[in-house]
């Protein structure tokens, strides 16, 4: 599944050290999600983990933070996230959840810049539903 990453950490020891190389250990990983061009909620080359940076193969997921700002996403299936963030500073942004179901953890948030005349769009269609779980 996408939306569920392991971050894991290892502990190396050299044969005479007292300290180990490397630390480390297994961790659920939190992260946030820019959408990085318009296309399909889980289509490859949407999103990145940083903003304006290069997409990665990877989708966000229940403990991760989305924000989408100048792009037209289309989400078609079921979907936990933990923040939505819809921003219009760089163009029309939209998000449209088509039949599936969008549980946000925490909030949604639709920041519009009011010195620009770009929309900041949430829209559901087809029995779709948007639910906040606090």
């Amino acid at each position: 599944d996408p939306s569920e990453r392991l971050l894991i950490d290892i502990t190396m020891y050299d044969q005479n050290a007292v300290t180990p190389k490397i630390a480390s250990s297994f961790l659920r990983g939190s992260s946030t999600f820019y959408a990085v061009t318009s296309g399909n909620w889980n289509a490859n080359g949407i999103w990145s983990n940083i903003e304006g940076g290069t997409a990665i193969s990877a989708f966000p997921g229940p403990e991760d933070i989305v924000i989408i700002n100048g792009y037209q996403i289309v989400l078609e299936n079921n979907q936990n996230v933990k923040r939505l963030i819809l921003r219009n500073d760089n163009g029309n942004t939209v998000l449209s959840v088509n039949g599936g179901v969008l549980s946000v953890q925490e909030n949604i948030e639709l920041s519009r810049e009011i010195t620009n005349t770009y929309q900041c769009v949430l829209e559901k269609s087809n029995n779709a539903r948007v639910i906040v779980v606090e």
